[in-house]
């Protein structure tokens, strides 16, 4: 069995760019999940900043076709709990 969200993670920390909407609507709804969460954790270390990285994730969702809850618990943190806030905040902007 193949492990879509996986290999989602792995082609989304590749990325430097997000991969266009029209090409994503290819892959399955795991796939999807997984690249923004390996696209959100690579572009947070890139421009070291998780907040903005967030906000963009949530964005890249919404773009995508993911339902808002989809990975929000990818921004659930103990230590941070700002970081959901601004997924969510990505999510519903315009």
């Amino acid at each position: 069995m193949k492990n879509h969200f996986g290999d989602g993670v792995m082609d989304g920390v590749k990325c430097y760019e997000p991969c266009a909407v029209g090409d994503m609507q290819r892959y399955c709804l795991d796939y999807r999940r997984g690249y923004v969460c390996g696209f959100a954790y690579s572009l947070g270390k890139r421009i070291d900043d998780r907040y903005l990285a967030a906000c963009r994730a949530g964005e890249l969702a919404r773009q995508y076709g993911l339902a808002r809850e989809a990975i929000a618990e990818f921004f659930l943190s103990g230590e941070d709990s700002q970081l959901q806030r601004y997924y969510y905040h990505g999510y519903e902007r315009n």
